[in-house]
């Protein structure tokens, strides 16, 4: 049948093949090799309520798709297919579809899988179609053969192919089978998207899953959505995952039997280690010893929280629907410390109450309510963090939502300015009395430097200067009185040898010689 149906795919009127206007010219661009067709994507479906997307392909009988699947089988142009809520779909359209070497992204969703006979017979499709590098199936059954005929396929062709993107999620599938797929992936080393959803991986799956993070070093989004994982698991995955130092996205929603033991461990990959921390809690200090000289101004400390290494390269963690309370999201806050890469955490609908909130606070604007230099190694980076209104009193929202919404801004120096301005009203000097009048210059212009388009704490911000210069005098009050007292000496005796060159200004002359004076005796 195939052999007919290629032979007179060249010369038969398309016209005369379906009935459907629409069919006929989706068959018309695939013949032709429409050159449109790489910049979209193409959906099968059995209903028009399910039609989303660039181009939909309604079957109204078999025929339909045989045709379809010769079309697909010649063309070269497209790129991504989608076939969605159709029951067996015949032979002879994936044999068509076999032949196929464009299409990039392959979707089956909520299909019948024929027991897994379609990967058997789409082998060729998957090991010699070397432009494939995205494949989701969604809502289909795996059951008997299904599992393990989708494993001989991934497997078979990771020596030619090189996937990038695996998506399977709410397939029915039989216990332990899960084990085998994800070991079938380990053999495609570039992946950077895998998701694995309700498919109740258990204790050999995570270890298989621990085996594929340590060997592809690509990946940059994981997600283990409603899978059981527990501690053991979780620990399995957490240990491979701190090798995996391109991952951005991590999703663990909807693991419930995971404990605070587990989330202790997760919280881990989070930590920074950040050499400057046991400093900075030692002495409290805001610019170090080794920055004071002409050369180091604030901005440039500013720099440092934006250059602050980090080891974590995840920027998203998505921890919802988890049983998560006040002790389990305590590890996050602290773990968030030094962190200078996650910008999205998600805690939606756990159990979280205001006390469990606090640290997040605490953790956005300061750890330390006396010292400015706490406030300004403050998190600058964390821009989102998710919670329903049944997750935490609202009232409590308001305290964290402003926060965030100022490290959205991508100058975290500025941000650092305007949390000291926020929570500070006047700058605690005497950790800088031991450089005397050396770092007063600093300070001066990081005012200057902070002032500038603020105008909101303009007022604020003359006072504190105003304070920070009095500490020093008032602790230094002979360092600068010294100076100021032989500046006003030198003046004085300029303005008494002009006076002695004119007879007529003795009275003038005799003043500034009794200032001069009392100058001189200041000293």
């Amino acid at each position: 049948m195939e052999e007919i149906y290629t032979a007179l795919a060249d010369a038969i009127n398309i016209d005369d093949i379906t009935s459907s206007k629409d069919n006929q010219d989706i068959l018309r661009r695939l013949k032709e090799n429409d050159t449109t067709l790489n910049s979209n994507s193409m959906r099968i479906i059995s209903d028009i309520n399910s039609s989303f997307g660039d181009i939909n392909y309604l079957p109204t009988d078999g025929e339909d798709l045989e045709w379809l699947g010769i079309y697909l089988g010649g063309n070269n142009t497209l790129h991504e297919l989608d076939i969605a809520f159709l029951k067996a779909l015949p032979k002879q359209f994936y044999k068509g579809l076999d032949r196929n070497r464009s299409i990039r992204k392959l979707s089956l969703n909520y299909m019948d899988l024929l027991n897994g006979e379609v990967f058997q017979t789409l082998n060729q499709f998957f090991t010699s179609n070397h432009n494939l590098v995205e494949i989701d199936i969604h809502g289909s059954s795996l059951e008997g053969n299904g599992a393990r005929l989708l494993s001989s396929a991934l497997h078979g062709s990771g020596k030619q192919l090189n996937l990038k993107g695996v998506s399977i999620s709410n397939c029915i599938i039989s216990r332990g089978q899960s084990a085998d797929i994800i070991k079938a992936l380990s053999t495609h080393l570039h992946l950077e998207r895998l998701q694995l959803a309700n498919m109740s991986i258990g204790q050999i799956g995570c270890i298989a899953l621990a085996t594929l993070l340590q060997t592809n070093i690509e990946l940059k989004t994981f997600r283990l959505v409603q899978n059981g994982i527990d501690d053991e698991g979780i620990e399995a995955i957490a240990f491979a995952l701190a090798s995996c130092d391109k991952l951005e996205e991590l999703n663990l929603s909807n693991n419930p039997n995971i404990t605070i033991k587990g989330w202790e461990t997760l919280s881990s990959l989070l930590k920074v280690p950040d050499p400057n921390l046991e400093k900075l809690n030692r002495d409290s200090k805001i610019i170090d010893i080794d920055d004071v000289d002409e050369s180091v101004t604030p901005s440039e400390s500013e720099e440092a929280v934006n250059d602050k290494s980090s080891r974590s390269s995840l920027k998203k963690v998505y921890l919802s629907h988890n049983n998560i309370g006040d002790q389990e999201a305590l590890p996050f806050a602290n773990a968030l410390i030094g962190n200078s890469c996650l910008e999205h955490l998600s805690f939606i609908d756990n159990r979280i109450t205001c006390c469990g909130w606090e640290p997040f606070v605490t953790l956005l604007i300061e750890r330390d309510t006396c010292s400015v230099n706490e406030t300004y190694h403050s998190n600058h980076t964390l821009r989102n963090l998710n919670m329903s209104r049944n997750n935490a009193p609202y009232p409590y929202n308001k305290h964290i939502e402003p926060l965030l919404r100022l490290n959205s801004q991508d100058d975290k120096g500025q941000v650092a300015m305007d949390k000291i301005l926020i929570k500070h009203s006047h700058f605690d000097m005497r950790p800088f009395f031991e450089w005397e009048f050396k770092v007063l210059p600093i300070m001066i212009k990081w005012f200057a430097t902070a002032k500038t388009g603020r105008i909101a704490f303009k007022e604020k911000m003359d006072k504190m200067r105003l304070s920070s210069i009095y500490d020093f005098i008032k602790e230094f009050p002979m360092l600068y009185v010294e100076p100021m007292t032989r500046h006003e000496i030198e003046e004085y005796t300029v303005l008494e040898e002009r006076l002695l060159e004119y007879q007529t200004k003795q009275v003038e002359l005799a003043e500034i010689r009794k200032r001069k004076s009392h100058a001189m005796m200041r000293l």
